[in-house]
């Protein structure tokens, strides 16, 4: 723990993420509205980011799907009639 000469020592809270007693002028607000630690907040972006990673992943994989599907088709299609 830091000395403050001269000074009151910091009121510390507990992190709303983890529970690490923190120094409220280091915490920043969460999306959920509690203070947290920047460890918790650097987790939570990391978080979200993946987040968006599989969103995305997921939806180039459908598209994928349904181009295959259609090319199938059309290639059926070519042999049937061609």
């Amino acid at each position: 723990m830091t000395a403050y000469r001269g000074q009151e020592q910091p009121k510390l809270i507990p992190c709303g993420g983890c529970g690490t007693f923190i120094d409220p002028s280091k915490a920043t607000y969460a999306l959920d509205g509690k203070l947290s630690c920047p460890s918790c907040v650097s987790s939570a972006q990391i978080s979200t980011a993946n987040q968006r990673g599989r969103e995305g992943m997921s939806f180039n994989n459908n598209w994928v799907r349904v181009v295959l599907i259609l090319a199938l088709v059309v290639l059926r299609l070519l042999l049937r009639f061609g």
